[in-house]
């Protein structure tokens, strides 16, 4: 999961930085453009769906062997770190908004969807989901996203759009029930909006759910958790994730409608400001960022990404710089924060001009990455904060459940 994690860091730093640093193609089917639409998957999605297996692997080994006392409690202590980094985020994001196109969400900012908050937040929910059967999540994905077109085309015609051609989002408008709702479950300008994030974590615990079983077994020495159990889950993920993939391509034409249409003709990239890399109109309903088509397909993706590598591992083959982009995945969440600090100035680089400069960046990173682990040993990361936050909280629960006592 880490090696997924480093090659996200490696699309993401190269996707935000080709937003501001070479020039900009004029259709969505251009070769600059395809990158960053076939590329995406390993956004914030990936980042949503390998959170989830990760906290679904733990839940069921402890499920397992009993151990299960605190465990929730455990969790929620370590996600609101997530939480607290992502509302402070947010805090960044409104000022920004406020500078650049006067837009003041003010108390609302609380429910940006950015993907540090979001992740938090799906960790959390990965606890309830876990009660439920794969069936339940099953069936819970297929109402939202059977629910997300209908929703969707209720809001939209009451949006307001500026002279940018981006829906107003402010305080000031958040006063009628369908700017209310968009806000909180579609805003297309957030990373990963609510019922976004809501469907992957449910579709992940079903597409993955073999797989989780079959690893918490092989983990804590349970039958069920044979090398032959492992290849039957690697399998399932492949079958499943090709199953995603081709249900998110054949299904746009089903699920197109007013609501979708409207968003990709009207808005340029859902009116998302950095993704302006392209003009929406004839876009493939799958390649249409935060949608279901678009969820289903990341997902697949992933699965059968995922797959191939456990397949490989496990044949003991290897696997390109595993280390090294393992590495740079434990240090995600700070070069994802730490990126932003690339864009500050705006470049109109040639194709090939950025293809060089973002190759030496991505290099650096991986050296920095590298030599911040070994040297010093991770300290100043997010991660690294992460888990002092964890250690300290810990240090005061015992100091009051002594005092208690």
């Amino acid at each position: 999961m880490d090696y997924m994690k480093g090659l996200a860091v490696l699309w993401f730093t190269c996707g935000h930085c080709m937003q501001f640093w070479a020039i900009p193609s004029n259709t969505w089917d251009s070769p600059q453009a395809l990158i960053a639409l076939l590329l995406d998957w390993t956004g914030p999605a990936l980042f949503v769906s390998v959170t989830v297996i990760g906290t679904m692997l733990s839940i069921r080994q402890k499920q397992l062997t009993g151990q299960t006392k605190g465990m929730f409690w455990n969790g929620f202590k370590k996600a609101t770190f997530l939480i607290i980094v992502g509302e402070i985020m947010n805090v960044f994001i409104n000022a920004i908004n406020i500078s650049t196109n006067g837009m003041n969400l003010g108390a609302w900012i609380i429910f940006g969807a950015n993907m540090i908050l979001v992740v938090g937040c799906a960790q959390i929910f990965t606890y309830g989901m876990m009660k439920l059967s794969w069936k339940a999540r099953l069936a819970l994905g297929i109402l939202l996203i059977a629910i997300y077109p209908l929703l969707l085309d209720w809001c939209l015609p009451s949006l307001i759009i500026n002279g940018s051609r981006q829906i107003a989002t402010s305080a000031s408008v958040l006063i009628t029930p369908q700017y209310i709702v968009y806000y909180l479950l579609f805003y297309l300008d957030g990373m990963d909006p609510t019922i976004s994030w809501l469907i992957t974590t449910l579709l992940t615990g079903v597409i993955f759910s073999p797989f989780v079983e079959a690893h918490a077994r092989a983990a804590t020495g349970l039958p069920g958790g044979d090398d032959k159990a492992k290849a039957r889950s690697v399998r399932s993920l492949l079958v499943l994730g090709g199953l995603a993939i081709a249900a998110s391509v054949l299904g746009g034409s089903w699920l197109l409608n007013k609501g979708y249409a409207f968003a990709a003709t009207l808005y340029n990239w859902l009116v998302t400001p950095g993704y302006r890399l392209y003009f929406l109109p004839g876009l493939p309903l799958f390649l249409v960022r935060h949608c279901p088509n678009y969820l289903l397909f990341n997902l697949g993706l992933l699965a059968v990404s995922f797959g191939l590598l456990q397949r490989r591992a496990a044949a003991g083959k290897t696997i390109f710089l595993q280390d090294w982009i393992a590495n740079l995945g434990r240090f995600s969440f700070t070069l994802f924060l730490a990126g932003d600090l690339l864009l500050i100035k705006t470049l109109y680089l040639t194709w090939y001009q950025f293809s060089v400069v973002i190759a030496i960046v991505e290099v650096g990173y991986l050296l920095v990455t590298r030599l911040w682990a070994v040297k010093g040993r991770s300290i100043g990361s997010l991660e690294w904060l992460a888990q002092q936050y964890d250690k300290g909280l810990n240090i005061i629960e015992a100091k009051v459940r002594a005092r208690l006592a």
